[in-house]
């Protein structure tokens, strides 16, 4: 199978490669906010927590974006919310 993008020879296309640092340095700026709160409950592993945090607020987020704010279902994403909350106070 013959693909259309060019390759640096690893597989994966130049653009890809270039900007994966400049999202890394970004995605830890963002994670940083969340890290600090999950410190307070997990000090042995408070990136996981973080980035399980991070990751459902975001999805949340975005699955909320094409809906029209009275569509939106606050209370689902509330409940979520203090789900994975809450799991991380009782982590340990």
């Amino acid at each position: 199978m013959t693909t259309n993008s060019p390759s640096n020879g690893s597989g994966r296309s130049p653009t890809w490669t270039s900007i994966r640092p400049r999202t890394s340095r970004s995605s830890v700026r963002l994670l940083q906010p969340f890290i600090r709160f999950c410190e307070y409950f997990n000090t042995d592993d408070p990136e996981t927590d973080a980035s399980l945090l991070f990751g459902t607020i975001t999805r949340l987020e975005y699955a909320s974006l094409p809906a029209v704010p009275d569509n939106v279902d606050y209370r689902a994403i509330r409940n979520e919310i203090r789900r994975i909350v809450g799991w991380i106070v009782r982590s340990n």
